[in-house]
């Protein structure tokens, strides 16, 4: 493997699938890529993953886009001017410094925006939005937080407890629930069995106390 220069040590969760080169990474995405809104963030992690885990290097000599990829998307995600070498420089490092294990890392946890476009807008700032690998910011030796990834029996098991916990609270109007699933605190795999099982924890609670009860989705979740 080569070596690179990064600014800060490697993320907890990356660190533990072997990838060493990942702030360095996301650095480039981050200047390349400035994804709008929630829209662009899906259709941005398709054509990442196209893009990455194509057989050739995009914009290099002899190679063009892979088909499926819209053009468009591309240009209407780019930083200002950024130049389409900017993008060819981000595959080939890709491709030149990671196995094939880390790879297909990369790929189990996904892209995405560093936060919700909600707190971008807000940002006093001037914060743009932009995109990171989907994973946790758990530096070493600054959080005790260390990366596990629970069973599904787990899962129920912890969700069955919250929900007696809830049984016994008092005038309950408003349960929130984080996914945490862009900084990847929450696996992208297990974030859908997760989410049911604890609404269904609130529901169990609710039904106990005689209350009806009305899911909200935020527009801007990870989809």
């Amino acid at each position: 493997m080569r070596t690179a220069t990064h600014e800060s040590p490697p993320s907890h969760t990356a660190q533990s699938s072997g990838i060493f080169f990942l702030e360095y990474f996301d650095g480039q995405l981050r200047k390349i890529f400035c994804p709008k809104n929630i829209f662009h963030e899906h259709q941005l992690r398709g054509v990442l993953q196209s893009l990455l885990f194509g057989s050739c290097v995009p914009y290099a000599e002899g190679c063009s886009i892979p088909t499926g990829i819209s053009k468009s998307v591309i240009e209407s995600t780019r930083c200002g001017h950024t130049p389409q070498a900017a993008i060819r420089d981000l595959v080939t490092f890709f491709k030149h410094n990671f196995t094939a294990s880390q790879q297909s890392a990369f790929n189990d946890l996904g892209f995405c925006l560093e936060t919700t476009p909600n707190t971008a807008r807000i940002s006093v700032d001037g914060e743009k939005n932009s995109i990171q690998v989907c994973h946790g910011l758990n530096l070493p030796d600054s959080k005790n937080s260390p990366f596990y990834t629970p069973s599904e029996q787990e899962v129920k098991k912890a969700a069955t407890k919250l929900a007696s916990i809830l049984r016994h609270a008092h005038d309950v109007t408003l349960v929130t629930l984080a996914r945490s699933n862009r900084d990847g605190y929450v696996p992208r795999k297990i974030q859908p069995f997760i989410e049911q099982e604890l609404i269904e924890a609130v529901r169990d609670m609710l039904q106990h106390k005689n209350t009806g009860m009305k899911v909200n989705y935020d527009s801007n979740l990870m989809y």
